[in-house]
């Protein structure tokens, strides 16, 4: 498995145990790839620095020659600036520090149909008949924005956007360059959408937590979708009863302060 890529440029410049490519360029996957990396041997261990963009990438295309699997679709503009030290490539991981931003639109999650999990986990809680609507096992999205820092090898994700036509998503989590594994906490709010017809329009608002783990190119992806239905059939059942408690008190209230009016009609009566 590798990175397949056409019209290399890589310009040289070798002098003293120190070695710069820049230009270096390249054609792959229907888009660019432009990076400035250097080398310093100068001392008993080596030092890098790289400043690398991809632009227009088929992003699934490029991780399925990867890693041989892609769950992750779209077209990508990927900026990388980092530095490392070390005389083996495992080394030159654990160093890596630097910071990254990914955008990947028009793109997709492969393996898991969102919408069609949000449908099934709603009729199980409202004990209806559930019927498949859409068989694509993919959830579609518009946008996904992701920055961080690289620190020793562990990129550490401080921001994370996603936009699909029913969800607006947003969380942190890890991503271990070295062990090849990841650990997102992710969460999903419904909102306001054509799509969402029928009992789905009441979802609005309802917030679904997911987990994301273990092999970076084949990770885990857990929508909680049923925890987040039951969380909020709770919370409006919970809303209820305390509605019907304060519609209670109020009740009580004015009909002890009415008993205390009429109490002290009598009173006034008695000494009048």
């Amino acid at each position: 498995m590798g990175i397949r890529s056409s019209d290399i440029e890589v310009g040289v410049d070798a002098r003293k145990d120190q070695l710069r490519l820049h230009p270096a360029r390249a054609s792959l996957y229907e888009g660019s790839y432009s990076g400035d990396i250097r080398v310093d041997a100068r001392r008993d261990t080596a030092r890098y620095s790289v400043d690398e963009k991809l632009e227009g990438v088929k992003f699934g295309a490029m991780l399925d020659d990867m890693f041989g699997v892609s769950r992750l679709s779209g077209v990508t503009a990927l900026s990388v600036q980092s530095t490392a030290v070390g005389n083996s490539v495992n080394a030159i991981k654990q160093s890596l520090d630097g910071k990254v931003s990914l955008r990947v639109t028009d793109g997709a999650i492969e393996g898991m149909n969102l919408r069609e999990s949000l449908r099934k986990a709603h009729a199980r809680v409202e004990n209806r008949p559930y019927q498949r609507e859409d068989m694509a096992e993919r959830t579609r999205f518009a946008e996904l924005l992701a920055q961080g820092r690289l620190e020793k090898g562990v990129f550490i994700n401080e921001i994370l956007d996603m936009r699909l036509p029913f969800l607006r998503v947003d969380g942190d989590g890890r991503a271990d360059l070295v062990a090849a594994t990841v650990d997102y906490e992710i969460r999903a709010k419904v909102v306001e959408d054509d799509s969402l017809e029928g009992s789905l329009g009441e979802l609005s608002g309802l917030v679904i937590p997911v987990k994301i783990t273990g092999d970076m190119a084949a990770p885990s992806i857990k929508p909680a979708v049923g925890e987040a239905l039951k969380a909020k059939a709770k919370a409006e059942l919970d809303a209820k009863r305390e509605q019907a408690r304060q519609d209670a008190k109020k009740d009580i209230d004015e009909k002890k302060e009415e008993a205390e009016d009429k109490l002290k009609d009598k009173l006034r009566g008695l000494f009048d």
